[in-house]
């Protein structure tokens, strides 16, 4: 669990500078899909809080950060949840297709999180459209890199990771 924390910790830092575009969501969900729902969600929870404390760019507002770190945390569970259906899938190109649906929904979710957080901790919450209107932009340029990394990238991993979707790993073999 400490490794995975750390690699999405450590890709989150290297891309913190390109706006909206990281290796974070796609990492969490991968190490969902090795280690099982319970601790993809506890990866996801303790490198977002990690990340979100130790954010060279300054660290969140509470309610921002709270919910940065429980929108990582379904990232993980669904990670646990789909690691043995990905497997399953024998193309390239529906695998691909599938992750891209995983990489879309997750970020949107996660997207619309943060952006109902910003609207409460800045006093907008009557006018939290307006804060996710005034996010689209940087939702978009999110929702698009990660439809993309999930596609192109989360197949070859997990098809090529020997116990990916298989939550018993042993070391021993």
């Amino acid at each position: 669990m400490g490794l995975f924390a750390a690699l999405a910790l450590t890709l989150g830092f290297a891309l913190v500078h390109i706006p909206n575009v990281e290796l974070v969501t796609l990492t969490i969900f991968f190490s969902g899909s090795i280690l099982g729902r319970l601790k993809g969600t506890l990866v996801g929870m303790v490198a977002m809080a990690l990340f979100t404390l130790f954010n060279p760019l300054g660290p969140a507002v509470i309610p921002v950060a709270i919910a940065q770190v429980i929108g990582m945390g379904f990232v993980g569970m669904a990670g646990g949840i789909m690691g043995s259906r990905i497997k399953e899938i024998r193309t390239a190109l529906a695998r691909g297709a599938f992750l891209a649906g995983w990489g879309f929904s997750l970020s949107l979710l996660y997207d619309l999180l943060t952006n109902l957080a910003v609207a409460a901790a800045f006093g907008l919450w009557e006018k939290w459209y307006a804060v996710v209107i005034g996010g689209l932009t940087f939702s978009l340029i999110h929702i698009v890199s990660n439809t993309v990394v999930f596609a192109l990238i989360g197949g070859t991993l997990i098809r090529r990771w020997p116990n990916a979707a298989s939550p018993k790993i042993t070391w021993n073999k």
